[in-house]
């Protein structure tokens, strides 16, 4: 019966994964072809940004569930707290971003959005840290320090496309750009001993899609990069679809969470 509940969701997560992709790749591609990005909503805000309105909300939304369901307690409850808070310091960020805008560490305002989107990464860090607490005594030395090693791998990249060209960057932007990889990193490393986890059986699909999301974030982040560098990143830009796909792993990760809690407590229940 649980290996069956287990299968059932796998399937309803791909299902959902792959309309949620397929629909935003295929918006994007319909705002490119008519250019709709030459047609603000408003000022500095364009049809694209409403999926960066919208995806983070959701997240948000099912964060918040299961903080309330934990009732704030405990190391999930406080692992969810963390999420939630993450998520929408994230969202702050994709609020006031601006694609004109360009880095000036004399002006704090041209840093905004980079402010928010930094402050996020060490409360999902401390997310991952709390959820994985109660697992620590099967956390082998060894799963640690290959998590280590593969999400330094992933990161390379970045740091190297930053540091490589700091003919072009100012030294603050190298420091600024540098900063994302090294913390993907931060992220990756738990997430990569949570999927370890997973194939064994000790944890739920959660992190499969946790790990996946945060992978998809630090492609879109190395690309970004390259065409920050080149000036060639604007609305409507294809990496966006990367960013939000990342965000619909986050929210199928959480709400098959909340299913999972849910058949647990049903499961009690009837014990």
């Amino acid at each position: 019966m649980i290996k069956t509940q287990r299968q059932s969701r796998i399937i309803d997560n791909v299902i959902f994964a792959i309309f949620g992709f397929v629909g935003i790749l295929f918006f994007f591609l319909i705002v490119n072809a008519f250019d709709l990005e030459e047609y603000p909503i408003v000022e500095d805000w364009y049809a694209t940004d409403i999926l960066f309105t919208i995806l983070p909300v959701i997240v948000i939304i099912l964060g918040m569930i299961l903080s309330v369901e934990y009732r704030f307690k405990g190391n999930h409850g406080k692992a969810w707290v963390f999420f939630t808070l993450a998520i929408m310091i994230w969202f702050v960020g994709e609020l006031t971003y601006s694609y004109d805008t360009e880095v000036d560490p004399q002006d704090t305002s041209t840093l905004t959005s980079d402010i928010f989107y930094i402050s996020g990464y060490p409360l999902f860090f401390i997310f991952t840290i709390f959820y994985l607490k109660s697992r620590s005594k099967i956390i082998s030395r060894k799963m640690i320090v290959g998590a280590v090693i593969l999400s330094t791998a992933f990161a390379i990249p970045s740091l190297y496309l930053t540091i490589g060209i700091d003919d072009e960057l100012s030294d603050f932007e190298v420091l600024l750009y540098g900063t994302y990889p090294l913390l993907a990193t931060l992220l990756l490393g738990p997430s990569i001993i949570a999927v370890s986890l997973f194939f064994r059986g000790h944890v739920g699909l959660l992190w499969l899609l946790m790990m996946m999301g945060t992978f998809t974030d630090i492609i879109a982040d190395t690309l970004y990069l390259t065409q920050e560098i080149e000036g060639s990143y604007g609305v409507g830009n294809m990496i966006d679809v990367l960013y939000l796909w990342s965000y619909v792993f986050y929210a199928l990760g959480a709400w098959s969470f909340i299913r999972t809690y849910r058949d647990t407590v049903k499961q009690n229940q009837q014990v």
